[in-house]
């Protein structure tokens, strides 16, 4: 969904897993700035020169640009062909049955010059970044939850089967997912126990004395545990509990603001937070139509869930579910 939102792209993973060139450096690279984050002794450029991070890191990066610039080069021949009425039937389905992307309104913009590419790459990465990976953890988090709670899942299948009505075909509008209430409740209640990012880091822009001998240089990176924040007890009685009552109106308006924050705050909070609410809320819309999701023998309890906490969260090969067809 992201890789279609930014740049009109579907890898068709499932279909052609052999295929993903671009994903694929993109997880290199990903896990590459991961191992860099967290071992101190890597944040020199120096040191990691010493190692094979450094080279692998440039080569990956050099093969996302070269790949991310020939999607570019596809999507100015569509245009063309498009002001020159040579589209094929396939092209022209297409063209009706997607919104324009990311990059496409990007290139259309006015004054826009191939010279700009590097640019407009640049921010396509940054935007599938912070977005593929987290999306894709936080929906399996979210499934894995509703497996293992049958009552709350048996809520949402009676909202969505409300809203959406029997069509199993019926494409959300964005009213219908604003309308969908229980089912933000449930995926903010994922996001709280099971934090995409689970850490963040913010710089200290200059001396800070923060009382009992506490006291910050400017310059310092300070680590946040967004996942730590989210189980405080102090705002979140029975913090473990799976318990998506804890967002309705009433109880949220008497917890302070930012002791809840899976996409950050401030200035520096994500960008696309709202379009991952809705990502989200899509996907589980669509596939809780159709299927049941029942827990799998490796993963029976909350207890059997297993992550480590990275950039992204990361959940073990025990985290797996099943779907059965509903009646």
């Amino acid at each position: 969904m992201v890789m279609m939102s930014t740049l009109g792209l579907n890898p068709r993973a499932q279909d052609n897993p052999g295929n993903q060139s671009f994903m694929h450096n993109f997880d290199k690279l990903f896990e590459i700035t991961q191992t860099r984050m967290f071992n101190p002794l890597l944040y020199s450029n120096f040191i990691c020169k010493l190692t094979g991070l450094w080279a692998e890191q440039k080569k990956h990066a050099a093969d996302l640009i070269k790949e991310s610039q020939k999607i570019l080069d596809q999507i100015r021949e569509r245009q063309r062909k498009q002001k020159a009425n040579e589209l094929n039937a396939t092209e022209l389905d297409e063209i009706r049955n997607h919104a324009k992307s990311f990059a496409e309104l990007m290139m259309e913009s006015p004054g826009y010059k191939k010279e700009d590419d590097s640019e407009l790459i640049s921010q396509i990465v940054t935007v599938i970044g912070a977005g593929q990976d987290t999306t894709k953890s936080q929906n399996i988090v979210t499934l894995l939850m509703l497996a293992l709670h049958p009552d709350i899942q048996d809520k949402v299948q009676e909202e969505i089967d409300r809203v959406l009505g029997p069509d199993p075909d019926y494409c959300p509008t964005y009213e219908d997912l604003c309308s969908l209430e229980y089912i933000d409740m449930v995926i903010k209640e994922s996001l709280r126990m099971f934090p995409a990012a689970p850490i963040i880091t913010r710089d200290v822009s200059e001396d800070s004395d923060y009382g009992n001998g506490l006291t910050l240089p400017g310059g310092t990176t300070v680590f946040v545990s967004i996942y730590a924040l989210h189980r405080d007890p102090r705002f979140y009685p029975n913090p473990d509990k799976f318990d998506p009552s804890r967002w309705s109106p009433d109880l949220v308006a008497q917890r302070p603001a930012n002791c809840f924050m899976p996409f950050s705050t401030g200035p520096r909070n994500c960008i696309g937070g709202k379009y991952a609410m809705m990502a989200m809320k899509t996907v589980l819309a669509k596939l809780l139509k159709t299927y049941r999701v029942l827990p799998s023998e490796e993963c029976s309890r909350v207890e059997d869930i297993g992550f480590e906490l990275r950039v992204t969260i990361k959940m073990n090969e025990n985290s797996k579910i099943r779907l059965k067809r509903r009646n």
